[in-house]
């Protein structure tokens, strides 16, 4: 019930509040938000009517409430009321992720849903045949991340999210989408942009351009 928010400013706490993404985010809503931003490709994968998301807002407006600060991205702001710090960047412990900068020449793809309608998962699945990492343990996906050159994030939800900082902070180069148009002017770094269009061809050109790569993966772990 987020009482813990409450609690925590009545002892005199700083509070910080960072949403991640489907904690808050309302699929439909964000359906609508990406449409007027033009990101068109969106509308194939993502509900257009959405009404069971009174968690969702109770722990929004807790947080607009007893938070000192709210650190959201855009991708997951339809419920505000309020200003928020919109920051591409997620709470990281960087020694937790020992980088691996040696892309093969031949890469090894992975993909790693942890909803799959919401990441585009059937789509990805049309277009190549990536390694796919679901239903098991942080800790024993990290490893999998690891043994991969490409991690391909998502096709919906903009800016990469969580799967894309960690795959960055291990060396590898991240395929997601990051419209420059959402937000307009927003800094995603190395991250390549991918649509369901542009998935395949993508991922041929940047397989064969293996300097391009290397370049790719020190410049994640920079941007993390």
């Amino acid at each position: 019930d987020h009482s813990d928010l409450r609690t925590l400013r009545l002892l005199g706490k700083k509070v910080i509040v960072q949403f991640v993404g489907s904690d808050v985010r309302v699929d439909a809503l964000f359906r609508a938000d990406c449409i007027k931003h033009g990101l068109h490709y969106v509308d194939y994968g993502l509900p257009k009517d959405e009404t069971d998301y009174a968690d969702k807002l109770n722990y929004v407006r807790a947080a607009e409430q007893y938070a000192d600060l709210v650190i959201s991205w855009a991708d997951h702001g339809q419920l505000a009321a309020m200003p928020y710090a919109v920051e591409p960047f997620f709470f990281m412990d960087l020694a937790a992720y020992t980088p691996d900068f040696a892309q093969r020449k031949t890469p090894v793809v992975c993909h790693a849903p942890s909803r799959r309608a919401f990441k585009g998962t059937a789509e990805i699945l049309r277009r190549c045949e990536p390694v796919l990492v679901e239903g098991v343990p942080h800790a024993d996906a990290l490893k999998r991340y690891a043994e991969a050159d490409i991690i391909i994030g998502e096709l919906h939800g903009q800016g990469g999210g969580m799967l894309a900082r960690e795959a960055m902070a291990l060396g590898k180069v991240v395929l997601t989408a990051c419209d420059p148009n959402y937000p307009t002017g927003q800094d995603y770094g190395p991250m390549v942009h991918i649509t369901p269009r542009t998935l395949a061809a993508t991922l041929d050109w940047i397989s064969e351009d293996w300097p391009r790569r290397q370049r790719l993966a020190f410049e994640g772990r920079k941007y993390v």
